[in-house]
Formats: structure tokens, C-alpha cells, sequence
């Protein structure tokens, strides 16, 4: 900050120096004219004038911005600025701090920074040296184009291919893989149904798998009742699993189908109703508890 207002004083003294050496000029030039040539006089104690104007504005300016900005850092700034330079992450997240300034922090604070890829992986290790001769490691994650690069994609191979033997749908299986912690590549943080299944067709894992399940009596896809009942599909699949649903899973199709006749419909849109009101409420057994199913075919 004291560098910087020297540079803005310095400005300053040069701008006033030059309006100094101007008025000097236009009034050395005045004083040498001849006094019978009027014109030529009048002129040039115009110009006198004029600079003898701008010389006194720059001075008040100055004195304005020395008023503002004293050419030295006064006691008060520096303890401000010491507070600031003792609680660093406060400075970085401080709204007012911009991004130049934040480089500006870094180029302060880091003397030497190292970041080595692992083997064209996400996986990457960065080394920093402080200033001061600390140093720290750091372990990052940076996009890949494709599921190859990824350093654990062996085994989130295997992983995805279990799910699918097992039957699992792929919205199933995107779910199971973003509650286990596992990350697709390039800049998403969490597998989609839509990811999985391509990434399935790609490698041919869909090819047998037939169609559609074959539905019997009041039997509903998950998408289809959900559609029904006006909900969201991820709302009635959480219910599938707390068994809040009578459903099957058909293992062929990867797929669950929920059965639902008008009784179980109206039962269902009740506990819809009453979680959009009380959604952190201890639900009535009579609505949890799924009707029994009489006939099957």
C-alpha cells in the first residue's frame, strides 16, 4: 500500500510540475511581448491565465486526495492491514475482495507449485511450497474426457456390471453408485439413469435385454404410477424400498413394477398429500402399510 501511494504521489508531482512549468512559460512569454502589440499581448495573458487556473485546480485536487489518501500508511491502516494479514482465509472469502486481488495473495503466499498427473487419470498430485520453506501435498481431482482415464474405472467396472446382473435397472444402478461414493468423469458429480444406460448400450450390455416387463392386473411401471399419482419417481422409489409399496422386481427386465389397484391409488396419493404438509412427520401405519394383494395374473 505505501508503494502504491508513492506511485499515485509521484503522478501527482509530475502532473503539478508540469502545470508549474506551463504557467512559468505563459507568463515568461507574456512579460518578452512587446506592450504596443496588443493582440498578440491580450493572447498570451489569456493563456497566462488559463494555466495559472489549472495550476491552482490540480492543487486543490491534490490536496483532496492527500486529504483521502495520505501519501503515508497511517497507524490505524496498518494495524488493519496486519489483522488482515494474520487471518488470510477471512481476506479470501471477504465479498469484496476480487479475483486480481486474490491472485495477488497467492503470488504472496506461494513460492512454488508442482502438479503431476497420474498416468492421464483424474487423479492428481500438487506440491506446494510455501513462503517461509513449508510444504504441503495435496490430492485433486481434475474432468477426464472418458470413463477409461479414471483410476479406479477397473473396478467401477465391475461394479456397474454386478448392479446388471443382479437385475438392476439403471436408475438402480445410478443411485447405488452415487450412495457408494462413485464419480463419473468429465465435470459431473453424480451418475444420471440416462449416464448408466449408455454407458451399458455402448458396451453391448443391453442387447439381450428384453423390452419391457410383461404387466398383469392393476401392475404399474414406476414412471407410469408416479405419472398417475403426480409425484416424483424418486419419491416412489424411496417408497419401494422402505416398502411402503407392493412391488416385484423382475429380474430380466432390470426393472421394478409396483402393484396398485384403485384402493392402494387413493392410499398412496393420502401419504402424498400428507408428506407435502407435514413433510417431517411420523406417518400413520394405515398409510405406510401396503394392501395385500388378492390375485395374481
Amino acid at each position: 500500500m505505501a508503494q502504491e501511494r508513492q506511485r499515485l504521489n509521484r503522478h501527482w508531482q509530475q502532473q503539478l510540475e508540469r502545470a508549474r512549468y506551463e504557467t512559468q512559460e505563459a507568463e515568461r512569454r507574456y512579460q518578452l511581448v512587446d506592450p504596443a502589440n496588443r493582440l498578440v499581448a491580450r493572447t498570451l495573458e489569456q493563456r497566462w491565465e488559463q494555466a495559472l487556473r489549472t495550476q491552482r485546480q490540480l492543487e486543490e485536487e491534490y490536496d483532496r486526495f492527500g486529504q483521502q489518501r495520505p501519501p503515508a500508511v497511517t497507524e490505524a491502516e496498518r494495524q488493519r492491514l496486519l489483522a488482515l494479514a494474520g487471518d488470510i482465509p477471512a481476506l479470501w472469502r471477504d465479498g469484496r475482495t476480487t479475483a486480481r486481488q486474490r491472485k495477488e495473495v497467492v503470488r504472496c503466499l506461494v513460492e512454488r507449485a508442482v502438479a503431476k498427473v497420474a498416468n492421464r487419470s483424474e487423479a492428481v498430485a500438487v506440491t506446494i511450497t510455501w513462503a517461509g520453506g513449508f510444504v504441503s501435498e495435496h490430492a485433486i481431482r481434475r474432468p477426464v474426457a472418458s470413463y477409461e482415464q479414471l483410476s479406479n474405472y477397473a473396478d467401477l467396472k465391475e461394479r456397474i456390471m454386478a448392479l446388471r446382473e443382479a437385475g438392476h435397472c439403471a436408475a438402480d444402478i445410478a443411485a447405488t453408485l452415487n450412495a457408494g461414493g462413485w464419480r463419473p468423469p468429465k465435470r459431473r458429480e453424480t451418475f444420471t439413469k440416462d449416464m448408466v444406460s449408455q454407458w451399458l448400450s455402448r458396451r453391448g450390455l443391453n442387447r439381450d435385454r428384453p423390452a419391457a416387463a410383461q404387466l398383469r392386473r392393476h401392475e404399474w411401471r414406476l414412471k407410469d404410477l408416479a405419472g398417475k399419482l403426480g409425484m416424483e419417481v424418486s419419491t416412489l422409489r424411496l417408497w419401494r424400498r422402505r416398502g411402503w409399496v407392493n412391488a416385484r422386481q423382475v429380474a430380466a427386465a432390470g426393472c421394478w413394477i409396483v402393484w396398485a389397484d384403485a384402493e392402494e391409488r387413493r392410499r398412496l396419493g393420502r401419504l402424498l398429500e400428507l408428506g407435502k404438509k407435514r413433510p417431517r412427520t411420523t406417518y400413520p401405519e394405515a398409510l405406510t402399510v401396503p394392501k395385500r394383494r388378492q390375485q395374481k395374473g
